[in-house]
């Protein structure tokens, strides 16, 4: 499997039902403008508005 794809599924349980999502959800994120940014479960530090625009997560920056 993809490694996109196996970072976007969502763990699934015996006893809960299946997360239902909009149907473009998961085919934005094949799109050439789209890039997928792993926190490995930290989340995003710093959100740089101002030029360059960019955020910062897991100590790397990326520019928007």
């Amino acid at each position: 499997m993809c490694v996109t794809a196996e970072a976007l599924q969502t763990p699934v349980h015996d006893d809960v039902k299946a997360l239902r999502v909009h149907e473009d959800y998961l085919p934005t994120f094949n799109r050439l403008t789209v890039h997928l940014v792993d926190t490995r479960g930290q989340g995003i530090t710093e959100i740089n508005a101002g030029g360059p625009a960019g955020l910062t997560a897991s100590s790397t920056s990326w520019i928007c």
